[in-house]
C-alpha cells in the first residue's frame, strides 16, 4: 500500500509540472536588420526596423500575422494545409502543409528540407532559467548550419528564452521557422550569415520579444482568410515570391511601409538586455 501511495503521489507531481496547452493571444515585437542583398531578394519582405506580430494558437492551428506588412499565414497541419495571403493586396496562396512546412517554416529546424542538404543542428537547453516580465522561462542556444551543393555552409545563431508553462505546438514551431524548442517563445535573438557567389554577403538578424500574452477563447472564424481575398491552391513555392511583390506593393500603395526600411543599421542586441524598440 506504501509503495501504491508513492507512485501515485510521484505521478500526480509529474502531472502538475506537464506543460498546458495555451489557446490565445500573443503579441511580439520585433526589431531586424538585413544587408542590401537580403532586402532586395526578399521584394521588400525583409526591411530594416521595427516589426509588429500578432499570433493566434487553438489547438494545433497557428494564425501569425503580420501587423507591419499586413501578410498574415494560416498554419493548420490537422486540415492538411497552410494560407498566406495579404489583406491590402486581396489575395493569398493555399499549400499542402507539408509543402509549406518545408520549404517556408524549416529554416531552423534539424533535418534537411531539400535534395542535397545538409544540417548540422546544435541547439539545445542551456538549463539556465529567468524571469522576463510576468514569464517564469528557460532558454535554448545553438548554431543550425546548413549547407547545400558544396557551397559554403549557412550559419544561423539562435539564442531563445521560452516559457516552458505552455506547450508550443507543431504549427506554433512552424511559424517561427521551425526551431525545436518545447514551449512558447518569451524572446529571441536570430543571426544569419552565408557567403553567396555573384550575391556576396547575406546576413540577417532579428530579436523579437513577447509583449502581451492573453489567455482567451479563439473563434474558429478567427482562424480563417475575409471573404473578399482570392486564395489560389498551389504545390509551387516558387509562388510565394510573386506574392510577396504584390503584399509588399499594396503595402506601398497605402502609404503604409516603413519609412526607414532601406536604411543601412548594425543595431543588435543582447539578449539579456532589456530591449527599447
Amino acid at each position: 500500500m506504501k509503495k501504491l501511495t508513492i507512485m501515485i503521489v510521484a505521478l500526480l507531481g509529474t502531472i502538475a509540472v506537464m506543460a498546458e496547452t495555451f489557446e490565445g493571444e500573443l503579441n511580439y515585437r520585433n526589431f531586424e536588420n538585413h544587408s542590401k542583398a537580403v532586402r532586395r531578394l526578399s521584394r521588400g519582405m525583409a526591411y530594416n526596423g521595427a516589426r509588429d506580430m500578432q499570433v493566434l494558437v487553438k489547438g494545433n492551428v497557428t494564425l501569425a500575422c503580420d501587423k507591419t506588412m499586413h501578410i498574415t499565414t494560416i498554419l493548420n497541419p490537422d486540415a492538411d494545409y497552410v494560407i498566406v495571403y495579404s489583406d491590402l493586396a486581396k489575395v493569398g496562396l493555399k499549400y499542402p502543409y507539408k509543402v509549406y512546412a518545408d520549404f517556408y517554416g524549416s529554416t531552423l529546424g534539424p533535418n534537411p528540407v531539400i535534395e542535397a542538404q545538409t544540417k548540422d543542428y546544435a541547439v539545445k537547453e542551456t538549463g539556465n532559467s529567468k524571469k522576463i516580465g510576468e514569464w517564469d522561462c528557460k532558454s535554448y542556444d545553438g548554431t543550425v548550419s546548413v549547407s547545400a551543393n558544396g557551397m559554403k555552409p549557412t550559419v544561423n545563431y539562435v539564442n531563445i528564452w521560452y516559457i516552458p508553462k505552455y506547450e508550443a505546438s507543431e504549427s506554433y514551431r512552424h511559424a517561427f521557422n521551425g526551431v525545436l524548442v518545447p514551449g512558447i517563445i518569451g524572446k529571441w535573438t536570430y543571426n544569419s550569415t552565408a557567403k553567396v557567389p555573384i550575391i556576396g554577403t547575406m546576413s540577417t538578424y532579428v530579436s523579437m520579444e513577447l509583449k502581451t500574452a492573453e489567455a482567451r477563447q479563439i473563434a474558429d472564424a478567427e482562424l480563417l482568410p475575409p471573404d473578399d481575398v482570392k486564395i489560389e491552391t498551389t504545390n509551387d513555392a516558387a509562388k510565394m515570391y510573386g506574392f510577396h511583390g504584390k503584399a509588399v506593393k499594396a503595402v506601398k500603395k497605402a502609404g503604409l511601409y516603413p519609412t526607414e526600411a532601406e536604411k543601412n543599421t548594425e543595431v543588435t542586441y543582447k539578449i539579456d538586455e532589456e530591449w527599447d524598440f
